[in-house]
């Protein structure tokens, strides 16, 4: 019997689906079987993130749809430590803001960072979703009934084929990038006094203020939409519609380690 996974950083479950047994239908493991599964391509499939979640919490939660061999799919993939990474990604970059710094960011997290999936297949459910709770790196409602019949020795990888798919190619961090760095500027553009007090302290690692004390920045915008006092981002999927707007489809190859 296999031991159950306690590990979830994305390398290890990677590794644990290259090794599982062959399935009888196809012949050969998940893993291999995961490139026929297409991630959308589409720019706007990142327009529902919480971002309050992002800078309020530190945490990514993504909902990717996957075009199946039988059917579509929504693959849930979650992970901790963005905002750090972004951080340091932009001292890297000597305090300047750019594409690439979020982007970076986006591959170090999910490669570092503990991470959390879940599928809406019945491969899934009735395979993967006890072995995911008892590992710990199930996203969603905890499955406490043990697949018995199903996968009764854990030895069928950690994921169905469209978690691999997500987790084993990370084409769709470039517009996942896109989206984030899109709207970290529209708000700086557009809501500059939640920006300034909300979100840039998160991503710069002090405050506006401090950042304008050491020369960091120089004071250029100004507040256009902030008639509202309150703590919570404008996050309507509508107005992240707006950020994305002059975004087309895009179609990078990116390997297992996110390198382009």
């Amino acid at each position: 019997m296999e031991t159950i996974l306690l590990e979830r950083e994305r390398r290890s479950l990677i590794d644990q689906s290259k090794t599982a047994r062959k399935t009888k239908s196809y012949g050969t493991t998940r893993y291999r079987r995961r490139d026929k599964q297409h991630v959308s391509s589409k720019p706007d499939m990142f327009n529902k993130v919480d971002m309050n979640k992002v800078f309020k919490e530190n945490v990514l939660v993504l909902n990717i749809p996957v075009k199946g061999e039988t059917n579509n799919y929504v693959v849930s993939v979650t992970f901790k430590g963005i905002l750090d990474a972004i951080l340091q990604e932009i001292k890297s970059n000597k305090y300047k803001l750019e594409y690439k710094c979020v982007y970076r960011a986006i591959i170090n997290a999910i490669n570092r960072q503990d991470i959390y999936i879940n599928c809406t297949c019945p491969d899934f459910y009735y395979r993967f979703s006890y072995v995911a709770t008892q590992g710990r790196y199930m996203a969603g409602a905890a499955q406490g009934i043990p697949a018995k019949i199903t996968n009764p020795d854990n030895a069928l990888g950690a994921g169905c084929k469209h978690t691999l798919n997500v987790i084993g190619n990370l084409n769709w961090a470039v517009m996942l990038a896109t989206a984030i760095y899109n709207y970290i500027k529209y708000m700086d553009q557009n809501y500059s006094d939640k920006y300034k007090v909300l979100m840039f302290p998160k991503i710069f690692g002090m405050t506006y203020q401090q950042a304008l004390d050491k020369g960091i920045i120089e004071e250029v915008n100004f507040s256009v939409n902030d008639e509202e006092e309150n703590d919570e981002l404008n996050v309507g999927e509508d107005e992240i519609d707006n950020t994305n707007s002059n975004v087309k489809e895009v179609d990078f190859d990116v390997d297992e380690e996110g390198e382009k």
